[in-house]
């Protein structure tokens, strides 16, 4: 999302009733410098876990990714 609000609402879409939740954000080499930016108005934005994934790993998965987001 292009505003921190936003995403701190999807985020929060995560756990609702006072229930813990996990949220993921997929970004690609050439958004993350933003995303990072955006972060940095978060509170607890410097807490979050980063994992690089080469995108050669991401092929097996590709296509249960792709029927996921056709389903939304």
């Amino acid at each position: 999302p292009p505003y921190v609000k936003t995403y701190v609402h999807r985020c929060g879409r995560t756990a609702r009733a006072n229930k813990p939740g996990t949220a993921y954000t997929l970004v690609t080499e050439d958004e993350r410098t933003k995303f990072e930016e955006l972060l940095s108005k978060v509170e607890h934005g410097d807490q979050i876990n980063t994992l690089d994934v080469d995108k050669k790993d991401l092929k097996d998965i590709t296509p249960a990714y792709q029927q996921a987001l056709n389903q939304t």
